[in-house]
């Protein structure tokens, strides 16, 4: 018998074949030499109930992990396969389990905007507010995905908006740099504090302004955004615009009060080489002779 025919025969969804070859001996713990996929990963990722169950009757390890520590529970939330899911978690699959990119299946089915699986998944015990070892959480990664109802659907859950995801950003910034207006929205709407820095200082509006998503940093800007908030670096949402070669960005944060500090506006290491460089400058130029007595007596106010 092949090593390998009885993955093959659970990916094609041949019930009769499985059964079978399991009752000739067909090892459950068999893998895909490639990923270490078992049968039941196969099973699950295909969607396949009925072999799934059979696989688990059978004593397949719910749990086992693939070489990139992702288990059936794993690769079913992944492709949103409801039934699948909660077979595996009512016969014992561990719902937070984490794999290598520290991500669980509640993570992976908010970041692909499966919403009946991130329901299931917390009803059956799945920590809203865990962890990854990447530093994600579902509630950031949904928001960075721009699935606004799984992102609503987690906050009724009790997600924390304040905590911080990958690169330590909460998840408002991560939609606001990825342009996500809807999921923007919301997280304002249900109580994030539009000035919310992430923890190298970082706030939504900088990122948006250095992503040059326009309709974000108006959004923003609308909902009481401060535009002169500096990170740990120094850099303002003007600064960090500038410095992306952002001409839009810069344009509209000056009209919007973005304050021109000519010690660091005006120095030429600051901005990387772009087309737009010589027409920002004249632009930053131009404002700045107008601030230089406020610039050269004040400071730059921090959030």
């Amino acid at each position: 018998m092949s090593p390998n025919m009885l993955i093959r025969a659970v990916s094609d969804g041949d019930m009769q074949l499985v059964t079978r070859l399991l009752d000739n001996g067909a090892a459950l713990s068999q893998t895909c030499s490639a990923y270490d996929v078992t049968p039941l990963m196969a099973a699950a990722k295909a969607g396949y109930v009925d072999i799934t169950e059979l696989l688990l009757e059978r004593g397949a390890s719910a749990d086992k992990t693939s070489c990139y520590g992702r288990t059936a529970l794993t690769f079913a939330a992944l492709a949103g396969h409801l039934w699948v899911v909660g077979l595996l978690v009512g016969r014992g699959a561990t719902a937070d389990l984490e794999d290598q990119e520290g991500e669980n299946a509640l993570m992976y089915a908010a970041q692909a905007g499966h919403l009946e699986v991130v329901g299931m998944l917390l009803k059956l015990g799945a920590a809203v507010n865990k962890t990854g070892a990447s530093g994600c959480t579902a509630l950031t990664l949904a928001a960075k995905a721009g699935h606004a109802d799984a992102v609503a659907l987690l906050l009724d859950q009790g997600a924390v908006v304040s905590m911080a995801g990958i690169n330590g950003w909460p998840a408002l910034t991560h939609a606001a740099q990825d342009g996500r207006l809807e999921v923007a929205a919301l997280l304002l709407e249900r109580g994030t504090e539009v000035n919310l820095a992430a923890e190298d200082g970082s706030t939504a509006l900088m990122c948006a302004a250095e992503a040059g998503q326009a309709e974000m940093v108006t959004l923003l800007l609308d909902k009481g955004a401060a535009v002169d908030c500096v990170n740990l670096n120094g850099r303002t949402a003007l600064m960090a615009a500038a410095q992306a070669g952002q001409l839009a960005m810069v344009a509209m944060l000056l009209n919007r009060g973005g304050f021109v500090d000519t010690s660091t506006a005006l120095n030429p290491t600051e901005y990387h080489d772009f087309p737009a460089r010589d027409e920002l400058r004249g632009a930053v130029t131009d404002q700045a002779t107008a601030l230089m007595p406020a610039a050269q007596n004040g400071h730059l106010p921090h959030c």
